[in-house]
């Protein structure tokens, strides 16, 4: 999976492209996740004591996949890291060869197992057991619905997940790739992480593809030419080369056709090969498609308590947590907002990150653009706007399953402690800004109500002395605390 060696090869030549890091230091940062490689990880971990058998349901269906999802996520949003998981679909005809080896390599794989399993050789056991899964696409299925269910966005690639993961981070819609394919790198993505599905005992491994084109000299067309040479799923390999002889090819000949003449190879293969590094085909999406959606606690207690036999008490637990996370962050992402009058934008933190170059930087031929590109464009329908608007319809009411029109306004005392600590901070600023302000002025402050409501969209403020709406918050002078949260409110919806 992936290019051959490539790993070990730039571990070697070119060690400061690659760099450790934990899932902590990643919060909040947009991970474009291959979800076929995270739920291969899963599912070989998950295994029992006896014989690592994958854990099912009373169907006999594999749910390892699905408790791996769980847990990692959970971490995720634990952390304050937004997963957005990409799907393969039919892969390219140019894999036809690969997927067939791979294929057979299962079947003797699962002969050699049932053999160990007879013998009881658990070490063998142990060994083979990750050759022979298979992601199938019921798997794939139950973890797509498994996220959505958790708000988690869904991607469906056209055909291979890392070519539109490296599209996701080349068009700015996610900071990195996560998967262990090394080709995410020839599909032009920027930063590539491995071990993000793996236990969180394993350091995460951070590839930086400028840093790398840097490192060997190699422009990104030769990079492409270096990585085809080395072996990937796309074409067959010339006897012979490795990485090593790979890198010294493209150094002295520095052209695909010259080397695989030169050692005899049929160019045509590794020319197709080439422009679908170039060119793949993927869909197009926005940054609707990625942004994070509502929680159905019911929906998820049916899938996994219901149909997939999972502790009832585990699971509450588990939306639980979900509901806590999304809401903590809710609330930081809010108070910083309020808060940003207190910055002092001549006085700039000396710990600021450098953004680092995007993927457009070093590669020639971007998605979207240029002859030979396949995008087609993708409505973003798995989630709708009102779903993920998380700043809104999320603000301070948890999902209800109540028809009643009250239970969904929302009131400000859902979330009293938020609005305290609103208050606190506004009051500060209002002090040292107001402080010629009157004392009939500050007793009008009191009578103020915030009332939302998220089905139309909208924040109203309310007199309480005679129940009238006030359509327009004092913005300008800013001398009530609920005239200023109202304010902010009514720009964040919009």
């Amino acid at each position: 999976m992936g290019i051959k060696g490539l790993i070990p090869f730039l571990s070697e030549k070119v060690p400061s492209s690659i760099s450790e890091l934990s899932l902590e230091s990643l919060s909040g940062e947009s991970l474009a996740i291959d979800a076929s490689a995270a739920l291969y990880q899963f599912t070989i971990a998950i295994r029992d004591s006896s014989y690592f058998s994958s854990l099912v349901n009373s169907k006999g269906e594999s749910t390892s996949h699905i408790y791996g999802l769980m847990n990692r996520c959970s971490k995720f949003l634990e952390y304050g890291i937004k997963p957005v998981f990409v799907f393969d679909s039919k892969p390219p005809e140019l894999k036809t060869k690969t997927l067939e080896k791979r294929r057979q390599q299962r079947e003797e794989a699962n002969a050699s197992l049932k053999k160990a399993i007879s013998e009881g050789d658990k070490e063998s056991v142990k060994k083979l057991v990750g050759r022979t899964v298979k992601v199938s696409k019921e798997m794939n299925e139950s973890a797509k619905k498994l996220l959505r269910l958790m708000g988690v966005p869904v991607i469906e690639a056209l055909e291979e997940a890392e070519a539109q993961c490296a599209y996701l981070v080349t068009k700015n819609l996610c900071r990195f790739v996560a998967s262990e394919d090394t080709d995410t790198l020839v599909f032009g993505g920027a930063f590539l992480l491995r071990n993000v599905a793996s236990s969180s005992s394993k350091k995460i491994l951070k590839v930086d593809l400028q840093k790398v084109l840097d490192g060997l000299e190699f422009n990104f067309d030769q990079f492409i030419d270096f990585c085809i040479l080395c072996g990937c799923d796309y074409c067959d390999t010339l006897e012979g080369v490795g990485p090593k002889t790979a890198y010294s090819l493209v150094k002295k000949y520095q052209n695909l056709e010259e080397i695989v003449n030169f050692k005899g190879g049929d160019y045509d293969d590794f020319k197709e090969a080439k422009e679908y590094f170039l060119s793949p085909k993927v869909n197009e999406y926005d940054e609707n498609s990625v942004k994070l959606g509502t929680i159905d606690p019911e929906g998820l207690t049916e899938f996994l308590v219901q149909e997939n036999n999972f502790s009832k008490e585990r699971v509450e637990k588990f939306i639980e947590k979900l509901l806590k996370f999304k809401t903590k962050k809710i609330q930081t992402s809010l108070l910083s907002f309020l808060t940003a009058p207190q910055h002092n934008n001549k006085a700039k933190s000396s710990n600021k990150r450098p953004r680092e170059p995007k993927a457009l930087d070093c590669k020639p031929n971007t998605y979207g653009s240029g002859k030979g590109t396949n995008v087609v464009k993708k409505e973003s329908s798995t989630i709708k706007k009102d779903e993920i608007d998380l700043t809104a319809e999320d603000l301070f009411c948890e999902p209800s399953n109540s028809d009643n029109e009250e239970d969904d306004r929302g009131r400000v005392d859902k979330n009293e402690d938020l609005f305290k600590k609103s208050e606190n901070e506004t009051n500060e600023i209002k002090q040292n800004q107001f402080k010629s302000k009157s004392d009939e002025k500050k007793k009008q402050e009191e009578h103020h109500t915030i009332e939302f409501n998220f089905n139309h969209r909208k924040v109203i403020l309310i007199d309480d002395d005679d129940d009238e709406v006030v359509t327009t918050a004092n913005s300008e002078k800013m001398n009530c605390g609920k005239c200023l949260i109202y304010y902010f409110l009514q720009k964040l919806i919009k």
